[in-house]
């Protein structure tokens, strides 16, 4: 236990692309007899669990198909909530599950791939956030027979589960400051009436933190009371826009205050996550066929109105390249603080 804690509290938490990967590490290195580790993401507005991050023992990697596991994994990367074991542990009030013998729970879905590893003991631990009380994901250990953790007791996993949770609460909290870091840079660095170039470089930041393929600012124009794009990224525009002779007129690309999705977010101040995007009429749409979107509106200061919108899409599953899986809550949560930041500086250095 004392290896393990250590190890969990050296892992370089301000490297957020990495940081989970370590701690499966951790799982699998620092408590002997862990044959298989991974880090499974809750999705609330999916009601679905995602594989984020695996480990496994390292004598173990010789021995399995490598092929097969990827499709396995490829199978298995979402979870129903309401028809597998991470659901029944979520939506209970229990901060950890035993299971004895995985192969033969009805509830779990991954059978095939607990038999390809060779484990059969499952234990799942629930990681809350813990500023916002509700569930972040689970961890899933899967030991032998002989290891020591099959009998850690309450205490003992009740230990693992906080240090997890403030773990990944204290990630969270590095990456808001490089964030808002970045940001102020691009703010204070740009000519204040070039609003389309600071939103370009958020922009950049928005898609390398959180993986989206797409993205696009659109702004309300106070003169036209139009939702116009004023900056994006690895998106093109859609059937609905007019093209000028020398390509893309970014000038036609706009809404109106409650026409479509964008409109909508605008008029309505809400927040929309959608899985099966339809961008048949869209003015502006991502590039490729998949069609997960999230947008996210950027209030004023006072939070009264809209004055904006922030629209990612497509998000590569990190583990398998050839698979895609739907924003979910974290992804929201992130694009909500980085409309605050943008609508404050927005008032301070661009509409002063």
């Amino acid at each position: 236990m004392i290896n393990l804690l250590s190890g969990l509290y050296n892992i370089d938490v301000s490297n957020h692309s990495s940081y989970l990967g370590s701690i499966c590490k951790e799982m699998v290195n620092g408590i002997p007899g862990v044959i298989f580790s991974s880090i499974l993401i809750y999705d609330d507005n999916d009601k679905k669990v995602i594989y984020q991050e695996i480990e496994c023992m390292e004598s173990k990697k010789n021995e399995y198909d490598k092929v097969k596991l990827t499709n396995l994994l490829n199978e298995n990367i979402f979870l129903d909530v309401d028809n597998s074991v991470s659901g029944k542990l979520i939506k209970s009030d229990k901060k950890y599950l035993k299971i004895n013998d995985v192969l033969q729970d009805s509830d779990y879905q991954s059978v095939e791939l607990a038999k390809l590893l060779g484990f059969k003991k499952g234990i799942f631990l629930k990681i809350n956030n813990v500023r916002k009380k509700n569930v972040y994901g689970l961890v899933a250990l899967y030991p032998d027979e002989k290891s020591a953790v099959n009998y850690w007791s309450h205490l003992d996993l009740c230990i693992i589960i906080s240090v997890l949770e403030s773990i990944i609460s204290n990630a969270k909290l590095i990456r808001e400051d490089e964030i808002l870091y970045k940001i102020f840079s691009s703010a204070i660095n740009k000519d204040k009436h070039d609003l389309s170039d600071f939103l370009s470089e958020c922009v950049d930041i928005i898609i390398s933190e959180i993986s989206a393929k797409g993205c696009s600012i659109f702004v309300l124009d106070p003169i036209d009371n139009l939702i116009r794009l004023k900056a994006s990224l690895g998106v093109r525009p859609g059937p609905k826009t007019k093209t000028g002779i020398n390509g893309w007129d970014f000038n036609n690309v706009y809404y109106k205050i409650g026409e479509g999705v964008t409109g909508r977010i605008v008029k309505n101040k809400e927040v929309v996550v959608d899985k099966n995007f339809d961008t048949s009429n869209s003015k502006w749409i991502d590039v490729g066929l998949n069609k997960n979107f999230v947008g996210v509106p950027i209030l004023s200061v006072d939070q009264e109105k809209a004055i904006g919108v922030i629209r990612c899409t497509t998000k590569p599953n990190k583990l398998l390249d050839n698979t895609v899986e739907s924003f979910n809550q974290e992804d929201a949560d992130l694009l909500i603080y980085v409309a605050k930041l943008i609508s404050m500086f927005m008032e301070v250095y661009f509409y002063k």
